[in-house]
């Protein structure tokens, strides 16, 4: 319940223009997700994506590069048990690749991150 509160929050502010503040909330509801759940559990990996896009809209792609490296390194670690075919695996490298491509303009490597997904 908490968590959508926050991701309502977050995309109010974020339709406001209000990226600031659209952090805040993401952050509080990545954090939070992450404290009650594993690290690769459905709710993390949206509430990921969700911070993920709203440094990128920010503008802070170092610390939308840090989550998205984080997120992505979670679904590939074969002790965490994801099908590597996944959706979740995918939606994470898509990420990844989104936020290399918009920080640095690395083709090279946002091309073969979309391959993977």
């Amino acid at each position: 319940m908490i968590f959508h509160a926050l991701s309502t929050y977050c995309s109010l502010r974020e339709r406001q223009g209000n990226y600031s503040d659209a952090v805040t909330f993401a952050e509080e509801c990545y954090n939070l997700v992450v404290e009650a759940y594993d690290p690769v559990h459905p709710q993390v990996q949206e509430a990921a994506g969700v911070l993920i896009n709203i440094l990128i809209r920010k503008g802070d792609l170092f610390d939308g590069e840090r989550y998205a490296q984080v997120t992505y390194g979670n679904l590939r670690d074969k002790k965490n048990g994801i099908d590597q075919e996944s959706e979740a695996v995918a939606t994470g490298a898509y990420n990844l690749a989104n936020v290399i491509y918009r920080q640095k303009g690395d083709l090279i490597k946002a091309e073969e991150l979309a391959r993977e997904s």
